[in-house]
């Protein structure tokens, strides 16, 4: 292993960049020098989408991503570094095309297929966002927390990367079982502010997307604060890139839940910016079931 290589905590206060970054490691060939662990003591999700997406990103020119779809084999194991390997699949006259492999020792952790677009001209219209109040109006997690007990607190803020800003809309769904199964809350990354390189906010925003997403196939069921009894674990997450994004600056993100069976949850998204634009559509489906509970001997 790297002497460069870091491990941290979801709520250790860490620049995205670090945390997304990738460096080449052969001929298509990169490795993360840094995993971000959640509860579960495994890489989060979303910085294993982002990393991919910058090792395939660093493969491609003059075109912007559009599609991604991702598949979670294996968790990742929080200290041992993933190794990115990139495919070059397509070179056609408007999509490149990539699929991307991690690994982390022999054990293959996570597939992704995506596709870039030549820019082009054509038709322009979108679902508008709706009608929240602003971030400035809203309590952040630190003065939500504040408010009800130390336990609660510390659960409701071990879900949330210490890098990442979030202000939900309507703050008892995160603390109380819920008639039907929509989320609706602001996020931004203060590290991203004055970020512009277009590929480096999609990578992000691939991050920001596996945050809290899963949560809504949950809130009909049981709280969403982390519980011992339940795992949840991505299986597969995809998304579309329909226009450029500031990651450093309010997004909406609007989740909600079609369908919760056989111990899965569908769960899908529109991000907005602060403007009201549709950047980003994503949709996962997410494991959940009680945890496997040792046998006691008799």
């Amino acid at each position: 292993m790297s002497s460069q290589y870091n491990a941290v905590t979801m709520w250790d206060e860490t620049e995205i960049e670090t945390l997304l970054r990738v460096e080449p490691d052969g001929t298509d060939c990169f490795v993360a020098r840094s995993n971000q662990m959640n509860t579960n003591q495994t890489v989060f999700g979303g910085q294993v989408l982002g990393q991919s997406l910058a090792a395939a990103s660093a493969t491609v020119q003059d075109r912007s991503l559009h599609s991604m779809h991702g598949y979670f084999l294996r968790p990742g194991i929080g200290s041992e570094p993933v190794r990115y390997r990139v495919e070059r699949t397509r070179e056609g006259r408007s999509f490149t095309t990539r699929r991307v492999t991690g690994t982390q020792g022999a054990e293959t952790i996570f597939h992704m297929e995506c596709s870039y677009h030549a820019d082009e001209p054509g038709w322009d219209h979108q679902l508008a966002m709706p009608e929240v109040p602003a971030p400035e109006q809203l309590e952040d997690l630190a003065g939500i927390s504040a408010r009800i007990d130390a336990g609660i607190a510390k659960s409701l803020l071990s879900r949330l990367s210490a890098t990442i800003e979030v202000r939900p809309i309507e703050p008892e769904r995160l603390l109380s079982r819920q008639e039907d199964s929509r989320l609706r809350l602001w996020f931004r990354v203060p590290s991203a502010a004055g970020i512009t390189d277009p590929a480096l906010n999609q990578q992000i925003l691939a991050w920001m997307s596996d945050h809290w997403l899963s949560s809504a196939a949950v809130v009909r069921h049981q709280v969403i604060l982390p519980n011992p009894d339940m795992m949840i674990a991505s299986l597969d997450h995809a998304m579309w890139f329909h226009r450029p994004c500031q990651t450093g600056a309010w997004m909406l993100f609007d989740f909600d839940s079609p369908s919760a069976f056989n111990g899965t949850g569908l769960s899908r998204g529109l991000i907005y910016d602060r403007a009201g634009l549709l950047v980003a559509t994503v949709v996962q489906e997410s494991l959940q079931r009680p945890r496997r509970k040792p046998r006691v001997a008799k």
